[in-house]
């Protein structure tokens, strides 16, 4: 954005009433080449004005349309600094929220491989017991007491801990992803750049976070339009 090196509210650009022929000349000449400087419009310089009313009504235009221009591209500035706050808002999120599914995945893969030993034959009680049967080939050699022993000290099966029950209060993890990617839906149709997730949340308090965040930054996103 180009800006001008002249202060148009301070002496002699705020008022042009009292002003002499060649003052007007000379202050409408410096506004003149700002204006070509910042692109408002192609103004030639002046020798002379035809009457003192004409020099002092052309610098007031001139001096307005440059004030207009500088309070427009203000405004822009304003715009675009509240843009970039919200984008960082929802980058920040979004980073956070890519560390908590990974976390979540590596908590998920923790429970596949403890499920899976747990329903493997080859790590049950049963599958752990001792192979009897050559002993009892030997046993019943020497004598069918023998046999009838060793069969009698099987290991005992082991009790299976009870897992922990679920929590039935409140949405699911797999709601919270859910309604945290119909979120994210909304922010990339704003402009913002939120990612759709396939992992749920390591926690239900970390969903709700990473949820109301997303939400403000919406939020933020729908008044800067």
């Amino acid at each position: 954005m180009a800006s001008i090196n002249i202060d148009l509210t301070a002496a002699p650009f705020a008022s042009f009433a009292d002003q002499s022929g060649p003052d007007l000349v000379r202050h409408f000449n410096a506004m003149a080449a700002e204006a070509n400087h910042i692109g408002l419009i192609v103004y030639k310089p002046v020798t002379r004005f035809a009457s003192l009313e004409a020099g002092v009504r052309r610098c007031e235009q001139l001096r307005s349309s440059l004030m207009a221009r500088i309070q427009s591209e203000a405004a822009v500035s304003h715009e675009e600094a509240k843009q970039r706050s919200v984008q960082r808002m929802v980058n920040e999120t979004m980073a956070e929220a890519t560390v908590s599914h990974s976390q979540d995945q590596q908590g998920n893969l923790v429970d596949t491989i403890t499920e899976t030993l747990a329903g493997d034959p080859a790590t049950t009680p049963e599958a752990q017991a001792p192979d009897t049967e050559s002993e009892d080939n030997m046993a019943k050699k020497a004598g069918k007491s023998k046999a009838k022993a060793a069969k009698a000290t099987k290991a005992p099966k082991k009790a299976a801990t009870p897992r922990a029950p679920r929590e039935n209060a409140g949405p699911t993890l797999r709601d919270q992803m859910n309604e945290y990617n119909e979120l994210a839906k909304q922010a990339r149709d704003l402009g913002l750049n939120a990612k759709h997730h396939t992992s749920t949340f390591e926690t239900r308090d970390k969903g709700v976070v990473q949820i109301e965040k997303l939400q403000k930054a919406i939020k933020e996103a729908q008044k800067a339009k």
